[in-house]
């Protein structure tokens, strides 16, 4: 009994997993035919390893914006990540001064980097185990930086033969303690950080730790809120952890990035990379695991609006591009936007009768690249028109601009006459004040100098006629003493000092009053000479006085007539720039006139050229 019923327990389960196997199985080939029929785009290149790697090295010097030119790699590719150039990998050689160029054949470094290559390449033969020992033991034997560490760490998670993910952790924890040692802050230290967080992670995912995994993830994305390489890791996480809310909102993120990534490569007309991106999208990778089969809904969701569109749309934008094409306009100025409707046709022709979901979803940015051509167009027709317009009113800007050349010509001919005027007016102040102030200085010595004057001193004019009047007195007293002796005719006996007795006694009532007569004469003299000096010093004063008013007069009516010929000067020249001003205000009044009479005619030819392009941007609003 007991074994019937073991038996039995036994016969359910084995038919629970066979069931389980087929749900499986089928989950797994509905996920395989999905991404066979929407998602897989195969290049016309070889697909060998070395092709792949050598891919991801070209995109270094891709023309895409950071925010969409992260350099993504997927758990199981991980080791390839350090065989080509890519930021991290060039800003730890850079760190390190490692120039595999420059190095010998026989360097540790480069043989370190030989034996890396040789073991991604030969991962699926028996001599991987070698080449992986072989990096192994070069890096022991040299020096340790973080490089090496990260490609030591790698090897020990991805060889088979050597796997030993503790040991793994530790090496990557040890790249990172040397990292913080060179106390690196810049954007190149984040990103390493970042990266060995994705590879700590991966290293878990490997290990079917994903918890651990999850965890290492999000503070990847903690460093750079944007990886895109944690955010797909994350979801895949979260799919095997059963929380599909997370997994779902990270897929779509991912979903739209791969889109932003392709739409950007049509926006820049970049085809090759456009066709990397079909092949290589990101979403792609969900295939490889059958637990994306819970992430297949958000593909779905999308596929069937796309395809039911797809096609009108694509036949839609092909006939515009033929109505474009047949406009005048574009016959002959084509080469403006030739570039881009090139493209447009090329990208139609090539994938028109496509189910691929991503070239379903690019069909907006190759309309909106066909609309912005359109708009180009539509710009430079108007701007031909408007230049059109411009060349015809340049007859008016060119005489505006003249007679406004003219009156900054006048204003600056204003100026240098007044500066002239001043300094003319300073020359005349200066020459006329030296001259009236040697005239002042004469007179002023003349007043100073007369109470100096032997002439004009009444004291001395007093003394000179008394000494005249004496000597006169004198003359007349002996002149009249011989004439009385003269007359007494009888004295002859007299002796002789008897006769000059008699002269003098004779003679001193004449000579008395000559001297009476003289003094009175000199008080005269002295008088008149006083009033004549009185007279003389009050003439020289006045003079000096009208000459010290004339001076005051004279600068003054130079100023006056300096500031009159000034304010003439003036007025002349601010009625000509009036007169430039009017004939300024009546040019722009007739260019006015006429660009709106220009316009109007030009408006109905612009609308008759530019109504069908008009209608290929409005079918697209």
């Amino acid at each position: 009994m007991n074994g019937t019923r073991m038996y039995n327990n036994e016969a359910i389960i084995s038919a629970a997993e066979h069931n389980l196997d087929h749900v499986n199985e089928t989950k797994l080939a509905q996920l395989k035919e999905f991404y066979r029929k929407y998602v897989k785009y195969t290049r016309k290149i070889k697909h060998d390893i070395y092709t792949k790697i050598n891919d991801k090295s070209l995109l270094l010097n891709s023309p895409l914006p950071d925010t969409l030119n992260e350099h993504f790699v997927y758990y199981k590719e991980a080791p390839w990540y350090w065989t080509y150039s890519n930021p991290v990998r060039l800003y730890l050689e850079k760190t390190y001064n490692i120039n595999l160029k420059r190095l010998t054949s026989a360097n540790p470094q480069k043989l370190i980097f030989d034996f890396y290559n040789k073991w991604v390449y030969s991962r699926n033969n028996n001599d991987s185990k070698y080449f992986a020992l072989s990096v192994i033991k070069q890096i022991r034997d040299s020096r340790q930086n973080a490089l090496n560490l990260l490609m030591q760490a790698t090897i020990l998670t991805f060889e088979d033969n050597l796997y030993n993910p503790s040991s793994s952790i530790l090496h990557f924890e040890e790249a990172e303690e040397v990292l913080h040692t060179k106390e690196l802050e810049d954007q190149g230290s984040f990103e390493i950080r970042y990266i060995i967080k994705i590879f700590k992670g991966f290293t878990c995912l490997k290990q079917n730790e994903y918890a651990k995994a999850k965890l290492y993830f999000e503070e990847a994305l903690q460093l750079k809120e944007n990886g895109i390489v944690a955010k797909f890791h994350l979801a895949l996480t979260s799919v095997h952890l059963g929380d599909l809310t997370n997994a779902l909102e990270y897929s779509r993120e991912v979903y739209y990035y791969d889109i932003d990534r392709i739409s950007e490569c049509l926006r820049k007309n970049l085809n090759v990379l456009l066709e990397y991106y079909l092949e290589d999208s990101i979403c792609s990778y969900f295939f490889n695991d059958s637990v994306s089969y819970e992430l297949l809904p958000i593909f779905e969701t999308r596929i069937n609006d796309l395809i039911s569109a797809g096609q009108v749309r694509f036949d839609k934008i092909k006939e515009n591009v033929i109505t474009l094409k047949d406009i005048k306009w574009y016959k002959e100025n084509g080469k403006l936007v030739k570039s881009n409707i090139d493209f447009t046709e090329s990208y139609i022709k090539k994938f028109q009768n496509t189910d691929n979901i991503f070239i379903l979803e690019s069909i907006s940015a190759i309309e909106q690249k066909f609309v912005s051509s359109v708009r180009t167009i539509l710009q430079k027709i108007e701007n031909d028109f408007k230049e059109n317009i411009s060349k015809q009113l340049d007859i008016y800007n060119v005489k505006i601009q003249e007679d406004k050349e003219l009156q900054n010509r006048i204003k600056k001919d204003l100026e240098i006459s007044k500066k002239r005027l001043d300094e003319k007016r300073d020359a005349a102040l200066k020459n006329f004040e030296y001259t009236m102030d040697d005239k002042i200085e004469v007179a002023d010595n003349r007043v100073k100098n007369l109470e100096f004057s032997d002439e004009l001193n009444p004291a001395n004019s007093f003394k000179n006629s008394m000494m005249y009047s004496l000597m006169l007195a004198l003359l007349v007293l002996v002149l009249g003493g011989f004439a009385e002796y003269s007359n007494g005719y009888g004295q002859d006996s007299l002796g002789v000092s008897n006769v000059v007795a008699y002269v003098v006694l004779s003679g001193s009532k004449w000579g008395a009053l000559t001297f009476v007569i003289g003094l009175f004469i000199s008080l005269m003299m002295s008088a008149t000479t006083s009033l004549e000096k009185a007279k003389l010093k009050q003439k020289y004063i006045k003079e000096l006085s009208r000459l010290k008013d004339e001076k005051t007069k004279g600068l003054r009516r130079i100023k006056e007539d300096s500031e009159s010929a000034s304010k003439a000067l003036e007025e002349r020249t601010a009625n000509k720039i009036a007169s430039y001003e009017a004939q300024i205000k009546e040019l722009h009044a007739k260019k006015e006139q006429d660009e709106k009479s220009l316009r109007k005619n030009v408006s109905t030819k612009v609308k008759t050229e530019t109504n069908t392009l008009i209608e290929l941007i409005d079918y697209y609003k």
